[in-house]
């Protein structure tokens, strides 16, 4: 009964009989009592229920309705939901890492060659150091860094099984030794055997364990890729504003000199329209001039025509 009233809190809501209209946790997603995991698309406790690894039941709310109004409101304002998933998935995943750099120094030390167990111990301690830096950065709060660990250690888990895949072509038919015919598991850290039938490995990769940490590394890759994605947009946001903000800068530098340079051009078209103004004076002096002598000389060209026609008259006048 308890688990079937446990069943339709989860799906319905505390309220759904309408006799608790005072609980705000059916109606807010902020509430404390809301699994906030399950807002963001994973919580970890109901991945491995049943199973050794199993993390107890979620006491918070998993309601569809309160997912569906965070997914409207997520995009406007950053809750940190997703910040607080990452980490735990993070420390989760750093803790399967080491068991499983654990499990393969363990088959490490049967059946190899010195030169070849000692390249593969060194790339095994190397895995177990950036796992252990990997959960460091995650309580640390540094996601980016501890991305960054996981991936190290991708690449030393290849390299360790390049190594063991050149030595286990030297190993003989026989299979006296068990060890050096096992294999681990690189996404939950199982042992798995070449003598397993097809239905052990499908029950394997199909158990809840296996598909946890398939969640797990699926869900954090998504986030990481979210959060580098609005590093990315955030960084050319910036970008834009410091271009907007130059620009801005350049306008107002250029304001003083473009005043400056328009003084000067209103200066030099007042000096321009001074200097025409001078010389249409100066022409209209010289056509005073000119006319002035013109007169000049018709008067007295006049007078010696007289003088010349009418000596008499012109010499009484």
């Amino acid at each position: 009964m308890d688990a079937q009233r446990a069943l339709l809190d989860s799906l319905m809501g505390l309220n759904r009989d309408g006799d608790r209209p005072d609980d705000d946790a059916t109606m807010d997603f902020r509430h404390p009592r809301v699994c906030k995991p399950y807002l963001c698309g994973l919580c970890p406790r109901e991945l491995f229920q049943n199973t050794r690894l199993d993390l107890g039941t979620c006491k918070s709310l998993h309601l569809p309705t309160l997912r569906s109004a965070y997914e409207e409101q997520k995009s406007a304002l950053d809750f940190g939901y997703e910040r607080e998933l990452s980490n735990e998935l993070s420390r989760l995943l750093a803790d399967v890492e080491k068991k499983i750099a654990r499990a393969q120094r363990r088959l490490a030390e049967d059946g190899e060659d010195n030169q070849t167990r000692t390249q593969i111990l060194q790339l095994t301690q190397d895995m177990q150091d950036a796992a252990v830096q990997a959960e460091k950065a995650t309580k640390d709060g540094d996601p980016d860094r501890s991305l960054r660990m996981m991936e190290k250690m991708e690449i030393l888990k290849r390299k360790r099984r390049e190594l063991l895949t050149q030595s286990n072509a030297g190993v003989s038919n026989g299979v006296d030794n068990v060890n050096q015919k096992l294999r681990v598991c690189d996404v939950c850290g199982a042992f798995l055997s070449i003598f397993d039938s097809e239905r052990r490995l499908a029950d394997h990769f199909g158990g809840k364990v296996h598909v946890g940490y398939v969640q797990i590394r699926r869900k954090l890759k998504e986030l990481m890729e979210k959060k580098n994605e609005e590093k990315t947009e955030e960084k050319q946001e910036k970008e834009v504003k410091r271009r907007q903000a130059r620009s801005r800068s350049r306008r107002r530098e250029e304001r003083p000199r473009n005043r400056r340079e328009e003084r000067d051009r209103d200066e030099d078209r007042e000096r321009r329209r001074e200097r025409d103004r001078s010389r249409s004076r100066s022409r209209g002096r010289d056509r005073e001039r000119r006319s002035s002598r013109h007169r000049r000389r018709s008067a007295s060209a006049l007078a010696r025509l007289c003088r010349m026609q009418h000596p008499m008259q012109c010499a009484t006048q």
